[in-house]
């Protein structure tokens, strides 16, 4: 009789756990930096993608200490907010929404606006009454400055 209940509680663990950890695509390791107004990190970390999410981990003496999950919605820390409302909280109300995703993504921001080729990425030039970003995306990096505001999200792949 132990047996088989023993065998079925092992297979209820590894169907549960198995099920319990997201697989993604891509992972790579980087040295990620953000600073706004309301989040200061700046350490190692991971960013794992699919196509349908992104969720950066920074790490500080191996204990995650900021989970950033992009998808649907944006999602720090537990709590889950729609793009425009985290944009508010966490960046500049005048961002499109996405932006956030964009930059951990490394795609253009604002439908190309500002944009030039360089030889190995792109950087973008944005200003206006609400913000002035410098962003540029090459193979090794992500920089994200908005020097208006005060925003630095910075990504340096570490391979």
């Amino acid at each position: 009789m132990r047996l088989p209940f023993f065998i079925l509680l092992l297979s209820i663990v590894f169907f549960f756990g198995g099920c319990g950890m997201k697989q993604y695509a891509h992972k790579r390791s980087a040295y990620i930096v953000m600073k706004t107004p309301a989040i200061k990190y700046a350490d190692m970390g991971f960013i794992y993608s699919d196509e349908r999410e992104v969720k950066a981990q920074i790490y500080k003496l191996a204990t995650p200490v900021l989970t950033l999950k992009l998808g649907k919605k944006a999602c720090m820390e537990g709590f889950c907010y729609d793009y425009g409302v985290f944009n508010r909280k966490y960046l500049h109300p005048g961002y499109p929404k996405e932006t956030i995703r964009q930059i951990f993504l490394g795609r253009e921001l604002m439908q190309s606006r500002g944009k030039s080729g360089t030889g190995e990425g792109f950087v973008q030039e944005i200003s206006d009454a609400d913000f002035d970003i410098l962003y540029s995306v090459t193979k090794d990096m992500v920089r994200f400055h908005d020097r208006k505001n005060n925003i630095l999200i910075k990504i340096r792949n570490i391979e």
